[in-house]
């Protein structure tokens, strides 16, 4: 596994309105090469308290949340063949997120029952669509436990990528957004404007789903990496609450504040920025360790391998009996983007960061996968322009080809 020194070798060499546009959630165009990509992705705007912006989620959106819904039913899987409603309904059972929710992001509740409300779907089945890197790790564990468990890779493709701001350029922050096969074509941006503030926030999604990454007008910015490997609770705030609860600050320190002092219900790196610099954060259920502290590295990238938090659950212990058995993709990801940053002549731009997620230099763990049926893929490539005014570039699949689109505020 990298070490932080090997990283640190790698990085030291560079000092209630509505518009949904196009109407359909994903225009598909034809290429020889690869016969779909995602030509553009749609920007749905929610105003209003948290209950009325989730409505207008849900009801913009209906019909592509009931096939998403749909389709994740059929991913998640529990042991002795539970599946579908039976198995949502053990998960949400058997853990406690919304207590997590209801103190830190109440809001949050309110505008998943509006989106519930609005698609006409069961809130519990809207609820349980908000967990998705909790859904992960409580069937993992279960597997686990029943000693049924399953090899599985295609939940661990997210790359990440950042740099502080320099004379040269501004603050970035940059992820390929990978998902499984059930968010084929139901990538959105939802322009977040709140009733009462005066903070607004463009935050990349899966339609019936409440954020994924994102960027607000304060020029915070979020990226994430799922590390199944660190320990997990079932009390703890979803991921996906973290994301939005980040993206409702208005400083650096309150954003750091923010994931320092919440339980974290899943491993997981969050990599957060300002107009000055960028930082990043491995969590877990019982640790918060900096990967990248503000007097730290000026770039950095993270994968879906923890390096510096060694608060291993059931997931990690069986990974770790396994060690030596070869380079993971994560690894391989790893290595192609720290490279990268680390070879560059000059300051890192947009432009370094559009030829780094949509690169292939290992040909079997590539930072930019191609759609496939079945299989997990890059379902939006986002690079955050931090500085005055504030920019979201973003492509859809694949990013080697598909075009950017700029959003800003």
């Amino acid at each position: 596994m990298t070490t932080r020194r090997e990283f640190l070798r790698y990085t030291a060499a560079s000092a209630a309105g509505l518009c949904l546009v196009p109407a359909r959630l994903a225009a598909l165009v034809q290429d020889a090469a690869n016969p779909r990509i995602v030509a553009d992705i749609p920007v749905l705007t929610l105003k209003g308290k948290p209950r009325e912006r989730g409505r207008i989620h849900g009801e913009a959106l209906r019909d592509k949340i009931h096939a998403v819904f749909e389709r994740r039913k059929g991913e998640f899987r529990l042991p002795n063949g539970t599946h579908g409603a039976d198995a949502i309904a053990k998960f949400v059972a058997d853990t406690a997120f919304h207590e997590a929710m209801k103190k830190w992001t109440p809001g949050l509740l309110e505008e998943t029952r509006g989106i519930a409300e609005g698609a006409g779907l069961p809130y519990d089945h809207v609820y349980a669509m908000q967990l998705i890197d909790e859904q992960w790790w409580y069937a993992a564990n279960a597997h686990i436990r029943a000693a049924q468990a399953q090899e599985s890779d295609e939940r661990d493709k997210c790359s990440v990528a950042g740099v502080s701001k320099t004379a040269q350029g501004p603050a970035i922050l940059a992820q390929n957004l990978d998902l499984l096969a059930s968010s084929w074509d139901a990538t959105v941006v939802l322009r977040i404007q709140p009733a009462d503030s005066d903070l607004e926030a463009l935050v990349v999604t899966d339609a019936g789903f409440i954020g994924a990454n994102g960027l607000n007008n304060r020029s915070i910015a979020l990226v994430v990496n799922a590390l199944l490997q660190l320990d997990n609770s079932p009390h703890g705030l979803p991921v996906s609450c973290v994301v939005r609860g980040v993206l409702d600050c208005r400083t650096l320190d309150e954003a750091e504040k923010f994931v320092r002092g919440v339980r974290h219900a899943s491993g997981q790196a969050y990599g957060i920025g300002d107009a000055q610099r960028v930082v990043c954060y491995e969590c877990s259920a019982h640790k918060v360790v900096p990967f990248v502290k503000r007097d730290g590295a000026d770039r950095f990238a993270h994968t879906n391998h923890p390096l510096v938090n060694d608060d291993r659950g059931l997931i990690g212990q069986r990974m770790a009996a396994r060690e030596g058995q070869g380079t993971s993709n994560s690894e391989v990801r790893y290595e192609c983007a720290t490279q990268r940053l680390a070879r560059g002549d000059g300051p890192a731009k947009v432009d370094t960061f559009k030829a780094l997620l949509g690169s292939h230099d290992d040909a079997r763990n590539p930072i930019c996968n191609h759609y496939a049926p079945g299989r997990g893929f890059t379902a939006a490539c986002t690079i955050f322009e931090l500085g005055a005014t504030p920019r979201m570039h973003i492509a859809g699949n694949p990013p080697c080809k598909a075009p950017f689109k700029v959003l800003g505020f």
